[in-house]
């Protein structure tokens, strides 16, 4: 919606707080789990700017491989999580989780991400 309204792409070094100035979202998003906020990276897992966003993920608590696995169950139809080594293998599901196995871009290694596709 923002893209369309707005003629420009939302950048991946962008923070969600940002859509609340211009009455896309009613207020920030929060982590319920006290850890991370949710951000936007790029397709390749970055948060460089200039660099469109292609998702919006939230890092889960450490340790949160059954939360993590929940999730894509619910989302994908799988009963566990993928696991990501490289840009190119985050996940094209609208929604889900996955695990990082490497740093990938912005990512952290070993940390679940539960994310959005914008």
């Amino acid at each position: 919606m923002y893209r369309v309204q707005e003629g420009k792409s939302i950048i991946s070094n962008e923070t969600l707080a940002a859509l609340t100035g211009t009455n896309y979202l009613k207020s920030a998003p929060s982590n319920p789990a006290g850890t991370a906020e949710p951000t936007f990276i790029s397709a390749a897992g970055t948060s460089a700017a200039g660099a469109d966003a292609a998702l919006v993920v939230m890092p889960l608590a450490t340790n949160a491989d059954a939360i993590c696995n929940a999730i894509s169950k619910q989302t994908n139809s799988v009963d566990t999580a993928p696991t990501v080594a490289t840009a190119g293998a985050l996940p094209t599901n609208p929604t889900g989780c996955f695990k990082t196995s490497a740093v990938v871009g912005a990512l952290v290694t070993g940390t679940n991400y539960a994310y959005a596709r914008i």
